[in-house]
Formats: C-alpha cells, structure tokens, sequence
C-alpha cells in the first residue's frame, strides 16, 4: 500500500459523500410527495364540491308562478247559462249586466246594449247578462223582446254570480260591473254610464 494517507482520505470523503447524497435525495423527495399529496387531495376536494347541492341565490331561485290562462273565461266555462250562446272565454274584459224585464230603466236600457254588444265583441269585450227576473221564461222572454243574442244566467235565484270572478251584488238594476280578465274591477256604475263609456273605460288598459 504506496499511499495510506490518499485511501484514507478517499474512504473520509465516501463516507461523508453518502449520508450527504442520501439527505439530499431525503430532501428533494419529500416536497414531491407532499406536492403530489396536496395535488390529490385538491383533487378529491374539486370532486367533493362539484358533488356537493349549489347554494341558493336569488339568481338561482325558481321565478314565481303566475298565473295562467284567463281567470273569468275559465270560471265561465262552469257556468249554468239559460241561453244556447256561449261567452268567450278569451275576451280581454267582461261586464256583468244585473237587469230584469219589470225593470222600466232596464227596458229603456237594452236597446243600447243589443247596438252596444257587436262593437263589444270586436274589441274583446264579452257582456254577461245577470237576470234578476223571477223564472227563467221571464229573463228568456225579456232577451227575445229585446233581440239580446248575449249569453244569459239567472242571478236572484241561483248561486251562479258566485263562479263570477269579481262580480258584486249591488241589489240594484239595471247595474253593470266592468273587470278584466283576471277579475280585477275597474268600474261599478249604473249600466247606461258602463254601456256608454266602455270604450273609454278599457282603453289603455
């Protein structure tokens, strides 16, 4: 052995070499482990939370329903009418017309109506008329008297006006109650003041 000195100085150098080599892998290892530690459990999390139910926001929040359809039209179509026409039920207002043929104000009234109704028809107007005749035969005979080709139920011995959406009782004729399709009232008056504006009265509406 020619060079002790130089073989112990290399076996020192390994040996201190090794240790040193070993901590740095040590040390180079652990941030990837701990990198792909936190890249799974992100992933685990970002899985989690598109599982997890959406919170709910005003946006989010279904709209309100409204309502469908037309109100009066529909409770119309369960109504007992005395006469063979039939309302429309896809009008935009309707008036409710109490009247009764012993009424002298109703008769005087009705000619006003009948030239009235055609022109109602064609701007979505549908006129009911509410009899406060006795019999049925009576309010009939009062509408072929008149000519009235309108639809027709008995409303003071009945309970029919209750399927009326926004009909009142004034217990008063001749009476015409102006509403919109959904019922709303938009005017109460005597007939020939409802009769005689009610192009005044839905416009615009």
């Amino acid at each position: 052995m020619k060079h002790p000195f130089l073989y112990l100085a290399l076996g020192a150098a390994l040996a201190l070499a090794v240790p040193a080599a070993m901590a740095a892998d040590t040390a180079n290892t652990k941030p990837t482990a701990a990198k792909k530690a936190d890249k799974k459990k992100k992933k685990k999390d970002k899985k989690e939370e598109a599982a997890a139910p959406a919170a709910e926001t005003p946006e989010a929040a279904p709209a309100a329903e409204q309502p469908a359809g037309n109100v009066v039209g529909e409770a119309l179509k369960g109504v007992n009418f005395i006469t063979p026409t039939k309302p429309r039920y896809d009008a935009k207002f309707y008036i409710y017309l109490t009247t009764a043929g012993w009424c002298g104000p109703c008769n005087r009234e009705m000619p006003n109506v009948v030239k009235e109704y055609p022109q109602m028809l064609k701007q979505d107007v549908q006129l009911i008329m509410v009899s406060a005749d006795n019999d049925q035969e009576s309010a009939k005979h009062f509408m072929k008297r008149n000519k009235g080709d309108f639809p027709c139920l008995m409303g003071n011995v009945t309970s029919e006006t209750q399927k009326l959406p926004g009909y009142r009782d004034t217990h008063s004729v001749p009476t015409a109650i102006l509403v919109d399709a959904a019922g709303n009232l938009i005017s109460i008056d005597r007939a020939p003041q409802i009769i005689g504006n009610w192009k005044k009265l839905t416009k615009g509406k």
